[in-house]
């Protein structure tokens, strides 16, 4: 299993569900994690990956590529 992977579990205890899954997101986007294996360990399906993706781009990555002028 993957160290990241093993971290990520540990980690689903500790923390809130809300930082768990931006956490869990980060490590699929910097390419760490396979979906499969979130999928197999966590119990994150791919729908729901997919979902917070884009929920993650929206609200985290969004603001720091189109910063509004004002």
């Amino acid at each position: 299993m993957n160290t990241y992977l093993n971290d990520l579990v540990g980690y689903k205890k500790k923390k809130t569900r809300h930082l768990f899954r931006w956490k869990v997101v980060e490590a699929y986007r910097a390419e760490r994690v396979q979906a499969s294996e979130l999928e197999e360990t966590l119990g994150i399906s791919r729908t729901e990956l997919r979902r917070l993706n884009r929920n993650y781009f929206r609200y985290r990555l969004l603001p720091l590529l189109y910063p509004k002028h004002g």
